[in-house]
């Protein structure tokens, strides 16, 4: 995303996202080290596993997303 004088922020090449429509509604696609980053991060901060699961599917992040 470029900011008001027209530059990207720092990073924005690093983590580019992809943009797509489906049923007129704006989904984004991580890159899968993006992916991978906060599948770690709910991990490790989840109660068990039920709540892990839970929270990467909200995330699109899950493990059936992965392909």
């Amino acid at each position: 995303m470029a900011q008001a004088n027209g530059t990207k922020p720092a990073g924005a090449d690093a983590d580019a996202v992809e943009v797509n429509t489906e049923d007129g509604e704006v989904v984004e696609t991580v890159t899968q080290e993006t992916a991978r980053k906060a599948q770690r991060v709910v991990a490790t901060h989840s109660a068990d596993t039920t709540e892990c699961i839970m929270l990467l599917a909200m995330l699109g992040v899950g493990p059936e997303s992965a392909t």
